[in-house]
């Protein structure tokens, strides 16, 4: 239960619509309610916000970096993720200072002057090791299992050879290069692709991943990974670049995975993964049971422990 004591959790980019700002988001929340601070966000930049892709609860007091800078004082609580690392906030900022390192390509130079950080992957964590000395503990982010389809359609009655293609940085590039590739090296090869565009409404993305049967992914690299993680929780038998932050991929348990730019490997392994249905079963039947441990009650208790030193 919250404690009652006075002090403002800022949360910088609260409703940036991105899969890293919205785990601040919910970050937010949960010191929020557990320490009693009143959740602002802050505004970065108007034109970068929507409310159209994640869910918030109630509306937020906002405030912009200006404004934050002008109210903060040493009760307060400041959350942060490395892609706002140009702004330096943890300079200035007079509470404690937090942030969730989910990526490595977000930022040139990390800010360097929080009093936390938190990694999203062990890749994460090595980077920031390697790059600044940094040892930092590891919490994995959640996926939403309360925003699937009811009922989820089974993988067998999906359309045949249906796939769904994440693109992220490059993605029309990359997915042009890797249609060519797949044309010269397997000319006979027939699927369906779906590519999900950006930005779309969470509870339809988890829709659009359940009626297909497969999901590729052509993300170079991710400090975590949500979609292919929300992929295999839909039951889509999963296939593409492991991204080098994706810590729950088994490759051939719970998908098939090769790292970037192993564009040839990739199309040999979509190839393989067509062909044979008893493979894309298992892996959607063993991807469905990885996902399932990624909650938020294992999010919010990870961090309740992990700050409570800091904030108690």
């Amino acid at each position: 239960m919250p404690d009652n004591r006075s002090g403002r959790v800022f949360v910088l980019g609260a409703h940036i619509p991105n899969g890293g700002t919205y785990m601040a988001y919910r970050l937010g929340r949960i010191v929020s309610e557990r320490w009693g601070h009143e959740f602002v966000a802050v505004e970065i930049d108007p034109g970068l916000e929507t409310h159209s892709v994640w869910s918030y609860e109630r509306r937020d007091r906002k405030v912009t970096l200006g404004e934050m800078a002008q109210q903060a004082d040493r009760s307060d609580v400041l959350i942060a993720n490395p892609s706002f690392s140009d702004c330096m906030p943890g300079l200035s900022f007079p509470g404690k200072r937090l942030m969730y390192i989910q990526g490595v390509t977000t930022f040139a130079i990390l800010d360097g002057f929080f009093d936390k950080y938190v990694a999203s992957s062990h890749f994460v964590r090595e980077f920031i090791l390697r790059t600044y000395g940094m040892a930092l503990p590891v919490i994995a982010p959640f996926i939403h299992h309360d925003h699937l389809p009811d009922p989820l359609p089974a993988w067998n009655d999906r359309p045949e050879r249906s796939v769904a293609v994440g693109l992220k940085q490059h993605g029309d590039r990359f997915w042009d290069h890797f249609r060519g590739i797949v044309k010269a090296g397997y000319p006979d090869l027939e699927f369906s692709a779906t590519i999900v565009p950006n930005n779309t409404p969470h509870r339809s993305l988890l829709g659009m991943l359940s009626e297909n049967r497969y999901f590729l992914s052509l993300s170079a690299v991710e400090g975590f990974g949500l979609v292919p993680l929300e992929a295999m929780m839909c039951g889509a038998a999963t296939v593409g670049f492991h991204g080098c932050g994706g810590d729950y991929f088994r490759h051939r348990e719970n998908a098939l995975v090769c790292g970037y730019p192993d564009f040839r490997q990739l199309a040999e392994l979509l190839a393989e993964l067509l062909a044979n249905d008893p493979l894309a079963v298992k892996l959607s039947c063993n991807g469905s049971r990885t996902a399932s441990g990624y909650t938020f009650e294992r999010f919010r208790n990870a961090w309740v422990e992990e700050l409570a030193p800091l904030l108690d």
